[in-house]
């Protein structure tokens, strides 16, 4: 966990890995690690975000943090998947059924995510 903390302290350069948006690339000995947001839309227009980090490790997969979840996204179906980093660390990782390698699947798949859960309790809500 301590590599983890290091990488939020680290002085970092901006980059833009395409439409992601606006992530940070901060130096670690992981491999590539971006820190951003992972975020939601509707009508052209954000109406949730998580922090998060993605870090691209080579000849591995991505390993996936999302900073204090909300409960509504730990409430999707695949929440589990998202487990506590370390004893009171506000981090959860994201533990893969299907590993992927790049942080742009990792990206598409954390917004998905989020897009499902943010969707599910106000389809209830409405039925």
């Amino acid at each position: 966990m301590e590599w983890l903390l290091r990488l939020f302290r680290t002085p970092a350069a901006s980059v833009d890995p395409g439409a992601a948006g606006s992530w940070t690339e901060i130096p670690c000995a992981e491999g590539r690690s971006l820190q951003g947001h992972f975020a939601v839309y509707r009508n052209g227009v954000e109406v949730a975000r998580v922090d998060g980090c993605i870090v691209e490790r080579p000849y591995r997969d991505t390993a996936v943090f999302v900073h204090s979840p909300p409960a509504w996204l730990l409430a999707h179906p695949d929440g589990g998947c998202l487990q506590l980093y370390g004893p009171g660390s506000p981090w959860y990782r994201l533990h893969w059924e299907v590993p992927v390698k790049t942080f742009s699947e990792s990206l598409a798949f954390m917004e998905q995510m989020l897009e499902e859960a943010w969707r599910l309790p106000r389809e209830h809500a409405a039925g």
